[in-house]
């Protein structure tokens, strides 16, 4: 039955499902010379484009789909995401709110929505997409992964922690997680707690800037200063032009009191980012600790220059 479009709908659809996504989309596009109004043919080949990260294509392909068949719900969600990865955000809410209203117990669609959302900065119907999302598939790791981001930015911390523990409790291996929890655990004054955490967010993503920052960040708060230069030296290998982690290593250099590293540290910060304050404030207090005060003054006025709230000190004036 060589021109039975179905038959390469439902192979191409199992090629999808086992990662052969050109197979999927030669039978999809065979499916769609045989006949141009199988909608779940357009509907299977957008997916699958979306898929393969060409989102202009996926895109026109569930616009096809809803035409041919708008009580489609699935293809109002692809054309939402292929809007969501466009930047659209409203229009992907206004495509997934279509999908919801024909599938209202469809999870992926609510969580979609919900991510749409916070994307735009609507914290709250974030949240409450998020939490309908749980409601219909309990163990949906990306809605309470994302709920608990949202809480996070309304630094709501209690609820956070509980959405990323429900996260690590689904699948441990989840490093985001870990990495999230330990931030806000780190916000609520539970710097063991927080360091626990991002220990295992670097174990699990071992090569993750933002992990390593972080955890630099807490040895450094700690006094740990060898440890915290050790995790922004790794930060730097990954991302060479990192001017925060330049200034955070250089800044551990001087609590260290190894000036001379510090201000190549600060210096190299400056030349990335010529208008962090911080870093001329840390570098006058190392040109200082090395006696050079005419630098220290000069560096001290061009932090106040950029960032006139820093405090005035008195260890850099002559």
């Amino acid at each position: 039955r060589p021109g039975d479009a179905a038959l390469y709908v439902n192979r191409g659809a199992l090629y999808a499902r086992a990662g052969d996504l050109d197979a999927a989309i030669a039978d999809d596009t065979t499916a769609i010379g045989l006949n141009k109004a199988d909608a779940l043919a357009w509907r299977n080949r957008a997916a699958a484009w979306r898929a393969k990260g060409d989102i202009i294509k996926a895109g026109s392909d569930a616009v096809e789909a809803i035409r041919l068949d708008p009580n489609m719900a699935a293809a109002h969600a692809d054309l939402a995401l292929s809007l969501q990865a466009d930047g659209d955000m409203q229009g992907a809410i206004a495509e997934f709110g279509k999908a919801i209203a024909l599938d209202p117990a469809n999870a992926e669609s609510l969580k979609g929505r919900g991510d749409a959302h916070l994307a735009a900065g609507d914290r709250d119907a974030a949240i409450a997409d998020y939490t309908q999302a749980i409601g219909a598939d309990p163990k949906l790791i990306g809605a309470f992964n994302n709920r608990g981001v949202a809480y996070l930015e309304q630094s709501r911390c209690a609820p956070a922690i509980a959405d990323f523990t429900r996260v690590i409790g689904l699948d441990p291996t989840q490093a985001p997680a870990w990495l999230d929890r330990g931030e806000a655990r780190a916000r609520l004054g539970d710097a063991p707690g927080a360091l626990t955490d991002i220990d295992q967010a670097v174990r699990l993503a071992p090569k993750s800037v933002e992990a390593l920052r972080q955890r630099a960040f807490l040895h450094q708060a700690a006094g740990r200063h060898a440890a915290s230069i050790a995790d922004y030296t790794a930060v730097i290998a990954l991302s060479p032009n990192d001017a925060a982690a330049y200034r955070g290593r250089g800044y551990s250099e001087l609590g260290r009191q190894r000036y001379g590293a510090a201000i190549a540290d600060l210096t190299k910060a400056i030349g990335l980012d010529p208008k962090d304050a911080l870093a001329y404030r840390f570098r006058s207090l190392a040109e200082a600790g090395e006696h050079d005060l005419a630098r220290a003054v000069a560096d001290d006025a061009a932090a106040l220059k950029l960032d006139p709230k820093l405090p005035a000190i008195s260890t850099v004036q002559p």
